[in-house]
């Protein structure tokens, strides 16, 4: 579920949206820990991190927020 969530967002910012592919890899004991690994069109990258890295930065925020009440902690790396 939030490999859907971090999919809707990351195709809504890039020109390449056919160019996206997110892997996710559970971790850590009993799973708990997810890694997303976003894949995009090399000059799309710009946009997914953002001035300063923050818009992968919001992300990260938005996906920690809904995830909390579930012990589940995600890391995205780009």
């Amino acid at each position: 579920m939030p490999k859907d969530i971090v999919d809707y967002i990351v195709k809504s910012l890039v020109e390449k949206p056919e160019l996206v592919s997110i892997t996710q890899k559970a971790e850590g004991p009993d799973n708990t820990r997810v890694l997303l690994e976003i894949h995009v069109d090399e000059n799309d990258l710009g946009k997914v991190i953002g001035k300063g890295g923050r818009t992968i930065k919001s992300i990260r925020n938005i996906i920690s927020l809904i995830f909390k009440d579930h012990n589940l902690f995600v890391d995205i790396a780009k």
